[in-house]
């Protein structure tokens, strides 16, 4: 039996999967020192006749609300500073989550309290960890590729007399109706005429092509069956249309010119094919290095042993769920209706949400234990440089750099990058020839 206050004890005992479960006792002088602030905060809500409010006294209280509402009330606060006091005077290596709490007894106080241990882990064997995997090789047609991609995106739109075809951009004003009743409608929309495209409706594209200026249509189009307004699913709309414009896309003549427009520092094609190839060459290496840690990982998640509390993976996975839901509201994206709108609910994705989040526990785990086997060392000079780039960016011009937490921060980033370079190295080189020379066979021969 351990005391570390006067009236508090605890005792605790080893539960499954990585666990430690503390029986604690609270005496009578905490509780009602606990009783007496629930006392107050309860006076002070209270009109009682006679009293000023939060004069009345303790007696009075009682036999106004009764002993138990007021001890529910010093529950409130008794519990996490009993609990938090327990773990703070422990010698056990207690996780960041959330302990599970129950009240065993409520007079005199007895709680329960379920704690997460730090994970463990075992690292396996790497020696047959080998990836041959190879950065995709640049094409010139992946060049050009990233030119015509250029070169749409500094187009012009002309107009033009002839019938409208496909690729073509029209200014048209539309309304439809359903059985009289307005449907959809817009007024000088700039339209892009795509084949097969949905917008309004499917046809509506094959409906206009070959159109004019100053050309008015009328037509119908039966509304599918998938439509999200079920009410109208494979209902007719009646369309009213006026073109008032046609327009085709012009691209802009790929010479020294038009790159020098781009930017400064290439002044001809030339130069421009070159700095897309090695921008591409780039893009190829680091989406290598992202499929080759993604295998490194799963195969070191694959090779270890773990011990995790179950308690650390679902505070994981509701904070992970919790993050999405604010992300939807952002959108103003009702989370209930997205769970009913893809057939699922909120255990389910929990559960589903718990295996990834289980999945990324694991991995997080292998490489920090690998990183302190390695003990990378990391120089002022390389956080200065690392600092340097961040500066950069637009999106850490407010973080002060000068802050040790920060500094740290970084630092433990080029570590696990350190980390993840080390795996990347030895998965991809080769082995050495393991054949044995004649002299070498017959030296283990004779230690034999």
């Amino acid at each position: 039996m351990t005391n570390f206050l006067d009236d508090i004890k605890f005792t605790h005992e080893n539960d499954k999967d990585n666990q430690v479960i503390f029986h604690i006792s609270v005496g009578e002088k905490f509780t009602n020192s606990q009783l007496n602030i629930a006392y107050k905060k309860i006076a002070n809500r209270l009109n009682i006749p006679g009293f000023r409010k939060g004069k009345a006294p303790y007696k009075i209280v009682e036999q106004f609300v009764g002993r138990e509402y007021i001890l529910e009330e010093s529950l409130e606060t008794l519990i996490p500073k009993v609990v938090g006091d327990v773990l703070q005077n422990t010698d056990l290596s207690i996780a960041n989550t959330p302990p599970r709490v129950s009240i065993v007894e409520r007079e005199p106080i007895k709680i329960d309290a379920t704690v997460a241990l730090i994970p463990q882990v075992k690292v396996g064997s790497l020696t047959k960890m080998k990836f041959t995997d190879k950065a995709d090789s640049v094409t010139s047609k992946d060049i050009d590729n990233q030119i015509n991609q250029i070169l749409e995106s500094q187009a012009t739109w002309e107009d033009v007399t002839r019938k409208s075809k496909y690729g073509d951009m029209i200014n048209v004003t539309y309304k439809s109706s359903i059985n009289g009743e307005n449907f959809l409608s817009s007024d000088k929309l700039d339209y892009l005429l795509e084949e097969n495209s949905v917008n309004p409706l499917l046809g509506f594209s094959s409906k206009i092509v070959g159109s004019v200026v100053g050309d008015k249509k009328s037509f119908k189009i039966k509304i599918p069956k998938d439509y999200f307004k079920k009410e109208l699913s494979e209902k007719e709309s009646q369309f009213d249309v006026e073109v008032f414009s046609v327009k085709e896309k012009k691209l802009p003549n790929l010479d020294d010119k038009f790159v020098l427009s781009l930017a400064q520092d290439i002044t001809t094609v030339k130069d421009l094919k070159s700095k897309i190839k090695e921008n591409l060459k780039l893009r190829s290496e680091e989406n290598l290095k992202r499929i080759l840690e993604e295998k490194i990982l799963d195969f070191m998640v694959e090779k270890s042993k773990f011990e995790i509390s179950p308690m650390i993976i679902e505070h994981s996975a509701n904070n992970s769920m919790e993050e999405q839901e604010k992300q939807f509201s952002q959108y103003n994206i009702n989370y209930d209706q997205y769970m009913s709108g893809i057939g699922k609910t909120r255990q389910e994705i929990l559960e589903e949400t718990k295996k990834t989040s289980e999945i990324n526990i694991k991995k997080m785990l292998v490489l920090e234990e690998y990183i302190a086997s390695k003990k990378f060392n990391v120089t002022d000079k390389e956080i200065d440089k690392e600092i340097d780039i961040l500066k950069t960016n637009p999106q850490y011009q407010s973080m002060d750099f000068n802050s040790e937490n920060v500094r740290e921060s970084i630092r433990e980033n080029i570590k696990r990058q350190k980390g993840l370079d080390d795996l990347i190295s030895i998965s991809t080189k080769k082995t050495p020839s393991t054949k044995k020379t004649t002299s070498s066979i017959k030296k283990s021969k004779k230690t034999k």
